[in-house]
């Protein structure tokens, strides 16, 4: 349990390395486990703290009929922060995915907290016009996931959101017993989209913040995650990095080597300007 006796377990949080912190949030139906490359890279020079979200991993999933939202999710993050890091310690934040738009509210709750903040395709749908095209299929998306669980077709609702984000035939390919892992969370899943799709918050909201922000992104990846990279970037113009791989969305476990070489060095790049006393200043390229 977390001091002040808050909503977590030490089983659902992994500390290894030392020196400045970076926090790292994961994608939906994965854990904290899906850092394992990103972890053996960085943690001779920095601590790295990977926390599993709600309903993955070894953490609980939210109450049954209770609201779950971003900003829970936010929540949640902060109280095991506030147990895993030394008072007053600012923090490096990377999230993908889901964890990205979990990083993005936690960004937005703490930012004087926040060091930098680096998202790979994060997906805060929200933010997308009712008439984007990548708003369009996600919503595509949403409502065949709704309707294959309503005629209890777990496998298939899972098949279609496994291979949307992964690729025709992904998850056909896999074990059969991380097949059935997958369906099981598929109820957290359905949970996520709503959080995300309600989620109040704006592009006006997101203009408060001022850390440095690396957006990465897969080339080969869908039409909704672009769309969000492209609202984003145009929210943090002159403010941020963009970088793309020759990837798609699960680059930061398929593609670690060049997901994690950029992440490495924007991070030095901060750390550089940050400890000679530099203001942040706008001005990084979108490449």
């Amino acid at each position: 349990m977390s001091k002040s006796g808050e909503w977590f377990d030490v089983a659902e949080v992994l500390v290894d390395g030392s020196g400045p912190p970076i926090v790292l949030l994961h994608s939906a139906m994965a854990s904290k486990s899906q850092w394992k490359d990103f972890i053996a890279a960085f943690r001779d020079r920095h601590r790295l703290i990977a926390i599993d979200l709600c309903g993955y991993g070894a953490a609980p999933s939210p109450e049954r009929g209770g609201a779950h939202s971003l900003e829970a999710e936010a929540k949640r993050v902060e109280t095991i922060l506030a147990s895993t890091l030394y008072t007053g310690e600012r923090y490096h934040l990377v999230g993908h995915s889901y964890g990205g738009a979990v990083a993005l509210r936690l960004a937005l709750t703490r930012p004087s907290a926040i060091c930098s903040l680096t998202l790979f395709e994060p997906t805060a749908f929200h933010l997308l016009d009712a008439n984007d095209m990548g708003r369009a299929e996600i919503s595509r998306l949403n409502a065949d996931l709704k309707a294959f669980l309503g005629r209890n077709d777990a496998v298939t609702a899972t098949r279609r959101f496994v291979d949307y984000w992964n690729g025709a035939g992904a998850f056909g390919n896999l074990p059969d017993i991380r097949r059935q892992k997958l369906i099981a969370l598929l109820p957290k899943v359905m949970r996520d989209f709503r959080a995300l799709l309600a989620e109040p918050l704006s592009t006006i909201d997101y203009q408060r913040l001022t850390v440095p922000i690396c957006l990465m992104g897969g080339e080969f990846s869908t039409r909704a995650a672009h769309s969000v990279l492209t609202v984003l970037a145009s929210i943090f113009e002159g403010q941020c990095q963009l970088h793309w791989v020759p990837a798609s969305h699960m680059a930061p476990v398929t593609h670690s080597d060049e997901v994690n070489f950029v992440i490495n060095r924007f991070i030095r790049e901060i750390g550089a300007r940050q400890s000679t006393l530099v203001p942040w200043a706008r001005g990084f390229a979108v490449n």
